[in-house]
């Protein structure tokens, strides 16, 4: 990416976002993020930058396309098969009686046998006992170096410089640009890392594949600052094995110095034939290359739930998008924000971290939103590798970024939604205020967790395979 420019008072160097160019956004529009998701720059393990513009891409396996790496999917909420899972999340900010759930895309496959198998298992065993297995480690304690893997651009140096102090350890810390990757070096174990910080649907799966031990919550005591709509998720109930980090949205980011500032907010700019007439989208637009996203795009757009299991509302979904497919640029899942950036679309669906990390670097006015139809909500979770060789600096370090003023310096940082709730009042009130970051609560009553729905999943992947056909 280009370097962004030093904050008044900080040295070039200095890690801390670029927040002066802000008056190039829209009214709609919100602030700077560090990149998460799609599109990510890689660092080295010093924090040197390798050469511009080298990406990784997903690597295609088994048979399948770039960005189409297949994982186990969430057995514990497998139709007719599952653990009893609780689906409903009370306080959940999504409304009453909210279905929420752990799938953000649909991953598959297991073969039969081992679902079956590792449903047997999880079943039968509870998470005391499970934990009993493992190393068991005192407040504070650590037992050697740290190794952690995570998203690009979204830890601040400063927090682990200060870990690093205050336990006498050093921090390495490697990235990944996906899920997927993750999963895909993690799986064979012996990795030598510690710290993961998965997503909401992927913490569903490494806990079903048996790669991440349980929180030792006597360790981390911090976890009661957790705010009470992210204590219960649905893909990990009572955060057993994960602890939320960050949390955001899915929606669409636009370019307004194309468009002009006044833009209806609906999913209608990247399907509505008329729209892109009037706005000028045909071939400036981009859709996730993501079956459960865009397909639940389509269907929120139509008024139904983005993990309606009713074959007619998909089918109606799938027309939406192979009517669209005509005015459509590309179906990107790594580079959709750079991709308005530098004019080569318009409209994008994507992550609002990347749309406002990558705004900040474009010359022109942007927005991001969730369509007043709605959208996706996500969160990611701290988990500790089952064969990491230091536990207890791994739960050391999680509980230490539990700690109230360090979630908010988290969120100072990188500007995505802290789950913390004892942070909140240590968070920059721009941040709190910013409705990109925090939406309000009729938006929030507007999203929906993707949910795993079981043997229909596989609907959406050939739904979206046939509409881009």
């Amino acid at each position: 990416r280009p370097l962004r420019q030093p904050l008044a008072g900080f040295p070039p160097s200095h890690p801390a976002p670029n927040h002066a160019r802000r008056d190039r956004w829209g009214p709609a529009g919100g602030n700077h993020l560090a990149g998460r998701r799609g599109g990510v720059q890689l660092r080295l393990r010093s924090g040197r930058h390798p050469t511009l513009g080298v990406r990784v891409r997903h690597v295609a396996q088994g048979g399948n396309s770039p960005r189409e790496l297949r994982v186990g999917r969430d057995v514990g909420s497998v139709h007719g098969i599952g653990c009893g899972v609780a689906r409903d999340l009370p306080g959940n900010g999504l409304g009453e009686g909210g279905k929420v759930s752990a799938m953000r895309k649909w991953i598959r496959i297991v073969a039969l046998v081992g679902i079956l198998s590792v449903v047997a298992a999880s079943c039968g065993s509870d998470s005391e006992e499970a934990a009993g297995d493992f190393k068991q480690c005192d407040v504070g304690e650590t037992d050697g170096d740290l190794a952690f893997f995570n998203w690009s651009e979204y830890m601040d140096p400063d927090l682990i410089a200060a870990f690093q102090d205050e336990f006498g350890v050093t921090v390495t810390e490697d990235f990944y640009p996906s899920n997927e990757e993750m999963f895909a070096k993690i799986s064979p174990g012996g990795t030598g890392y510690d710290v993961i910080v998965p997503s909401d649907y992927m913490i569903s799966i490494l806990r079903s594949e048996g790669l991440i031990q349980p929180i030792q919550k006597d360790a981390v005591p911090n976890h009661t600052n957790i705010a009470d709509k992210f204590a219960d998720p649905p893909f990990d109930p009572g955060n057993t094995y994960t602890q939320p980090y960050q949390w955001g949205t899915t929606g669409v980011g636009v370019d307004l110095g194309v468009t002009g500032p006044d833009i209806p907010l609906t999913w209608g700019l990247l399907f509505d034939a008329d729209l892109a007439e009037q706005y000028g989208l045909s071939g400036k637009i981009s859709l996730l290359d993501d079956p459960r996203e865009t397909m639940g795009a389509a269907l929120k757009y139509l008024g139904y739930s983005l993990n309606s299991t009713s074959a007619d509302e998909l089918a109606e979904a799938e027309a939406v998008i192979a009517d669209a497919v005509s005015r459509v640029a590309a179906f990107d899942s790594d580079q959709y924000s750079e991709l308005v950036v530098a004019g080569e679309t318009i409209a994008g669906h994507g992550y609002s971290g990347n749309f406002l990390w990558d705004f900040e670097e474009g010359e022109s006015e942007y927005t991001y939103f969730v369509p007043d139809e709605g959208g996706t909500v996500w969160v990611d979770g701290m988990a500790v590798l089952v064969d990491a060789p230091h536990p207890c600096t791994a739960f050391a370090f999680i509980n230490f970024l539990l700690d109230a003023q360090n979630g908010a310096q988290l969120t100072n940082y990188n500007w995505y939604a802290s789950p913390n709730g004892a942070a909140e009042e240590f968070i920059d009130q721009e941040v709190l205020d910013n409705q990109i970051i925090y939406p309000s609560a009729a938006t929030m009553e507007r999203l929906e967790f993707i949910e795993d729905t079981g043997e229909f999943e596989i609907e959406y992947t050939d739904a979206l395979t046939r509409a881009r056909g």
